[in-house]
């Protein structure tokens, strides 16, 4: 009697097994030709890109009525540094050449807040960003170097004059970014970071509990599968 009952199951499960395999197999066709069809869509979409590329040359996207412009060349790089183009650093800061240095200064501190590094843990293009940020306000933010840069005077030699992204303001004292950036945004990026970590203690918990909840189910099949083996032998053994 035990030996056919197993005979049954094992029977039955080799049904399902067999279903299983059959339904992977239709799934996987059905999925090579979904991503085939994405494929040839992707490939006409970088086409149509490649052709249009050239007209990308001046421009960018416009926010609060200031437009982002970038230069490319055929490979898509920026085709002469910031401080040969004629707006370029009042576009990165997304003001306009009649800014005040107060504008220039906020506009700074705001675009830097956005793409800092702490913020953008890993991304190169939050990093490039940052970079191009602090060159603008390098030059913006001083009056002698935002004269040159608008007449078109500025040089790489005054660039690597000013060492760092920080500049006298109106009042005439000098600004020291890093420290109005903790008292300002520290407790923010503070708050950020502690949610990052709840959220990873949340999503580890899960999984511990998932894997947990596995496990206890495959204990009790197992524990199941002994108790009707055992049930089955002390019969035969009676019965005997």
């Amino acid at each position: 009697m035990l030996t056919f009952l197993f005979f049954s199951v094992q029977t039955k499960c080799r049904d399902i097994m067999a279903i299983k395999q059959m339904t992977a197999k239709s799934s996987g066709i059905f999925h090579i030709i979904s991503v085939k069809r994405h494929f040839v869509r992707s490939q006409c979409l970088i086409s149509n890109l490649w052709s249009t590329l050239p007209s990308l040359r001046h421009k960018g996207r416009r926010e609060n009525g200031s437009a982002f412009i970038r230069e490319f060349s055929s490979n898509g790089a920026r085709t002469e540094p910031l401080y040969k183009t004629k707006t370029g650093y009042y576009e990165v800061l997304q003001v306009t050449s009649v800014a005040s240095q107060a504008q220039i200064k906020t506009a700074y501190y705001k675009q830097s807040f956005i793409y800092h590094p702490d913020r953008n843990a890993g991304s190169d293009d939050a990093t490039a960003r940052f970079s191009e940020i602090s060159e603008a306000y390098t030059v913006l933010g001083n009056k002698a170097l935002r004269r040159k840069y608008d007449r078109g005077l500025l040089s790489p030699a005054d660039l690597t004059a000013a060492v760092r992204p920080s500049a006298k303001d109106t009042s005439g004292g000098t600004f020291d970014f890093d420290q109005f950036y903790k008292s300002h945004y520290s407790e923010q990026l503070q708050r950020q970071r502690d949610i990052r970590v709840r959220k990873e203690e949340i999503m580890n918990r899960k999984r511990e509990t998932m894997e947990d909840r596995k496990l206890g189910r495959l204990f009790e099949v197992t524990i199941a599968v002994l108790l009707i083996f055992a049930f089955g032998l002390i019969r035969n053994i009676q019965r005997g």
